[in-house]
């Protein structure tokens, strides 16, 4: 049973890996609605990523296949993510943050300028 009524979380989502996987299925049980931040063309190239990035419909389309699999399509909103915050520091209604270790602190940050927001 989903603890939030919406969640959030990002990625580029170059391929969708193991730790991916495993972000998605949690972002999926602990929220009614999850929110994915999926990286534009024009922030991944700020990230120096040392592999080549397919364009941002390529991605999407990859996830919404892999998301429909998982049968929780209906429940997500992927929506563009130009920089490392997304709409965990602009929608009010997000009530968790479902990061990887490697994405903690930018977590940390977001709640910071969530706390600032009031």
């Amino acid at each position: 049973m989903a603890r939030y009524k919406k969640v959030a979380m990002g990625g580029t989502f170059q391929v969708i890996h193991l730790g991916h996987k495993a972000l998605l299925e949690k972002a999926f049980q602990v929220g009614e609605e999850v929110i994915i931040g999926l990286t534009t063309d024009e922030l991944a190239e700020t990230l120096h990523k040392d592999h080549r990035v397919s364009p941002y419909k390529e991605r999407k389309t990859l996830l919404e296949e892999y998301l429909k699999e998982m049968g929780v399509l209906e429940r997500a909103r992927i929506t563009p993510l130009t920089d490392p915050y997304g709409p965990t520091i602009t929608e009010e209604d997000v009530e968790a943050i479902v990061v990887s270790e490697e994405t903690k602190s930018t977590a940390q940050e977001r709640n910071s300028i969530r706390k600032e927001r009031g």
